[in-house]
């Protein structure tokens, strides 16, 4: 198993996908569609290709693989106990083993002897555990245990129990027995024509290359078939712009933002490609960039006045009218407040008023230019008024110096004050010019922006409907009038100032066209612009071939990652290490003692793509191949030689297990591995599970022949379920003997059947008791009458056993009388009338002790034991 560990350890320094496909191969010998799938997903997963199913990856264990042998301890098996959940296997029984030597285990199909073989391959970590434990079907699922089973065994001579569960690691302990099955088969005929041998474990490797190559070329065929077609490309491609550049460049490097970018063209470039396409195909630059530019200067005025017409009647502006018509009405009803005092003074209504104001300030005038009131108004009581020409008196002197003080007081002076602010405010706004002047000269130059054209007339409309507001509203006595006011339309002043500013642009471009060096910067600036609307067109193709290019690519990794390269050199080298020459001597002494010596045959070494083989080689003159000559048995011969050859190589001493090692076999090749296998049981345990008489026959005497026993056994169904041990050989493989016991205890089980009534039951056993104490009779001639001179299959006569062979009248008699019972109450049809009644147990018991009393007469006779027939 070294190779095993090895591979096993150099497993996990690998990819996941490779480690999968290692683990899957360990239990089978290829890999399903569906297991290729998962391996060539995880390949891909590898280098960034995501799997929609995401799937995992399996991992060889250690504990799946049987520990090396070096240094270990002697194991040996003694018994395997208290089964639970194993098939229909009858729990708690035990199946006993000889510790030493060989045991042979016999069943019938169908008696439970693979729900044995399955614990064993499992327990014992055999290669081949592709045959899953089930419970029993007979049973509901939910009464289904979780299979588990104890080994008795003999660890360096000690008694140690060992528990196995299926799922969980098994002893390590166990993993030093060896176990024979399908799996180790590994011998096969090349594409040669040669048979081929491949070291226990190192077809791992071998079906890894091949896996390899399976995947590698699964990629190279994605990669061909994702690869884009970049046909609608061709005439970008051809122009000196960054977006040909690009496209023809496209790769799986190429990065989708600068694609987004070149094909993401802006309202302003859109309108770039129709102004540049205009200015080169004018026929008279200069004239055009001349009216342009007059253009662009009548609309730069037009959007001087809409500013300053919007400046005038801008919230900002009407606010602050409102705030100072406020506050002169604030000074008025205080400068009102201040002139009350009158009232005391007996003055006439109104007086202190703004009327009563302007006259008291005319009079001051009058009395500048009239020196008999020039010190108005203090003047003395004698004095004239100025007004009404009459004296004025000690009271009215009094009142002109209250009048004149009421006119220099605060109050009036800052009614006054914010009066005339509020007007000079109220006057900047109506009489303002508010007209934006468009006429149809204007409009025609604002033809080809009909939007803009509607904004100045919408603007022009609500700026003076804005005037006309804040004139009814400065005049009105309600103050909720400037609530009213209408609010100003989105002005138009910047799209005009940015039209402006286009036409300038436009008349430079059209002057520069002249220029030879501006116009070529010019026609440059278009066919990158023209490329990118192309491959604005063609943006969704151009970002699905970068996908197709990145898949690509990464499909390349993974036909690059398939690579078996390091495989290849990973089976050299356990090669030159573990399978050397000695395997290949050691296959052919295994080889000529299991017979297949009949033609020569050479080892010869190869190794090729991760598969490393000892071919053998046929050798004749004629060049034939082996694989027209070995036969289905031959072939069966070498992988038992092949298991045999590794086993003896390893440096421990486990027992082996062979499960049906002699399917497909003739009889002589079966002798051959009788041969083999009894004279390894010779040094270390043997156990072998088989459902072929005769191999068990010529084993068993194989084994006896070296002065062994074997434990014999044989597995039968009874009403606790299957697998139930006996030990002894089955009815049809033992001697007579021990038929005779046998058939001692059916008569018993008759005997029970009959006493309780079971007549139906009764008559059936009864006939099946005489059909075997018949063939009994018939294999006392064999054994004991002719003294085994002759045994049906075995090949040859042992004519040195006639010496001892006498047949007498009285033996003649008592084979006929016995023979003559027997045929009475077997399958015979005979008339009605003449049909026996079924005989008693008391006849049954009669009938045996007559063989038994002959066998003993005769095996007397065959040892020089006198003794006369009863």
């Amino acid at each position: 198993m070294a190779i095993l560990n090895e591979i096993q350890k150099w497993a996990q320094t690998q990819p996941a996908w490779q480690q999968h496909a290692i683990a899957l191969l360990y239990e089978q010998a290829e890999l399903s569609e569906d297991d290729f799938e998962h391996a060539y997903a995880l390949l891909k997963m590898e280098s960034g290709i995501p799997d929609p199913k995401h799937r995992t990856h399996r991992t060889l264990t250690p504990e799946q693989i049987a520990a090396p042998q070096a240094g270990r301890a002697e194991i040996q098996l003694t018994a395997i106990r208290d089964l639970r959940g194993v098939n229909a296997l009858a729990p708690g029984k035990t199946l006993p083993l000889s510790s030493s030597g060989l045991t042979v285990i016999y069943g019938d199909n169908g008696a439970g002897k693979s729900g044995y073989s399955r614990v064993l391959k499992q327990a014992c970590r055999a290669r081949d555990r592709s045959e899953k434990i089930r419970g029993n079907v007979y049973v509901h699922t939910e009464l289904h245990e979780q299979p588990k089973a104890k080994f008795d065994a003999l660890i360096d001579g000690v008694a140690t129990e060992l528990t196995w569960t299926d799922g969980q690691p098994s002893p390590v302990e166990l993993s030093s027995i060896a176990i024979f099955d399908s799996r180790c088969a590994r011998a096969y005929v090349d594409n040669h024509g040669d048979f081929a041998y491949v070291p226990y474990g190192l077809d791992i490797l071998e079906g890894l290359a091949k896996v390899c190559a399976k995947l590698k070329d699964r990629a190279l065929r994605d990669q061909a078939t994702c690869r884009p077609n970049i046909d609608a490309f061709t005439k970008l491609t051809q122009t000196a712009t960054e977006a040909g550049l690009l496209v023809a460049s496209l790769s799986a490097k190429t990065r989708k933002e600068e694609i987004e970018r070149l094909a993401t063209l802006p309202e302003e470039d859109i309108a770039r490609i129709a102004s540049l396409t205009q200015t080169l195909n004018e026929a008279d630059p200069k004239k055009k960039a001349a009216d342009i530019r007059a253009r662009a200067l009548r609309i730069e005025s037009l959007a001087a006045r809409a500013s300053d017409a919007e400046a005038i009647v801008s919230d900002e502006r009407l606010k602050a009218l409102r705030n100072l018509i406020d506050m002169s009405n604030k000074a008025k009803v205080v400068a009102q407040v201040a002139a009350k005092r009158f009232e005391d003074l007996g003055a006439l209504e109104g007086t202190g008023g703004e009327s009563w104001g302007e006259l008291f300030k005319a009079a001051r005038m009058f009395c500048v230019d009239s020196p008999s009131v020039a010190g108005f108004p203090h003047l003395h009581a004698d004095a004239k008024c100025p007004l009404c020409q009459n004296e004025l008196g000690p009271e009215g002197s009094m009142r002109l110096a209250s009048f004149d003080e009421f006119i220099q007081g605060e109050a009036a002076s800052a009614a006054k004050a914010a009066r005339k602010t509020a007007g000079d405010a109220f006057k900047a706004i109506v009489d303002a010019s508010l007209e934006y002047n468009l006429d149809d000269s204007l409009r025609n130059d604002l033809e080809a922006s009909i939007e803009i054209a509607n904004a100045c007339g919408a603007s022009q409309a609500a700026v003076l409907a804005r005037r006309e507001a804040v004139r009814k509203a400065a005049s009105s006595e309600k103050g909720d009038a400037w609530e009213y006011i209408p609010v100003l339309t989105a002005s138009p002043v910047v799209s005009l100032r940015t039209l402006v500013d286009e036409l300038r642009h436009s008349a430079k471009m059209l002057e520069d066209s002249v220029d030879i060096i501006a116009r070529a910067a010019m026609e440059k600036q278009l066919a990158e612009l023209d490329a990118r609307c192309q491959l604005a067109e063609l943006k969704a193709s151009a970002l699905d071939a970068v996908d197709r290019f990145q898949l690509a690519a990464k499909l390349g990794a993974c036909s690059s990652a398939a690579s078996t390269a390091a495989i290849s050199r990973k089976s050299t080298d356990l090669t030159n290490t573990m399978a050397t020459r000695e395997v290949a001597g050691a296959l052919m002494t295994e080889l000529q003692a299991l017979g297949v010596n009949e033609i020569k045959i050479a080892m010869k070494p190869s190794s090729a793509k991760a598969k490393t083989t000892f071919k053998l080689v046929l050798e004749t003159e004629s060049g034939t191949a082996v694989a027209d000559v070995l036969s289905e048995g031959e072939q069966r011969a070498i992988a038992i030689a092949s298991f045999l050859a590794e086993v003896r190589l390893g440096t421990g001493c486990g027992g082996v297990v062979f499960d049906d090692p002699v399917s497909s076999l003739d009889h002589t090749r079966r002798e051959h591995v009788a041969r083999r296998l009894a004279t390894e049981a010779e040094e270390r345990q043997v156990i072998v599970f088989t459902h072929d008489l005769y191999f068990l026959s010529v084993l068993m005497d194989e084994a006896k022949t070296r002065g062994s026993t074997p434990l014999a056994l044989s597995l039968s169904r009874t009403p606790e379920g299957y697998g139930v041990a006996e030990e002894s050989l089955p009815f049809a493989g033992s001697n007579i003997k021990a038929r005779v016991g046998m058939l001692r205890s059916k008569q018993v089980d008759c005997a029970r059947m009959h006493k309780n009534g079971d007549v139906a039951g009764y008559r059936l056993h009864v006939r099946d008791f005489y059909n075997d104490l018949r063939m009994s009779w018939e294999r006392g001639v064999e054994e004991l009458l002719f003294n085994n001179v002759v045994i049906r299959f075995r090949k040859g006569i042992e004519t040195s056993r006639l010496a001892k062979v006498q047949v007498t009248p009285e033996d003649l008699t008592a084979i006929n009388k016995g023979m003559t019972t027997c045929s009475n109450y077997t399958g015979h049809d005979g008339a009605m009338v003449a049909n026996l009644p079924t005989p008693s147990p008391e006849e049954m018991s009669k009938h045996l002790d007559e063989l038994e009393a002959w066998r003993k007469l005769v095996d007397d006779r065959l040892n020089g034991r006198q003794r006369t027939q009863p």
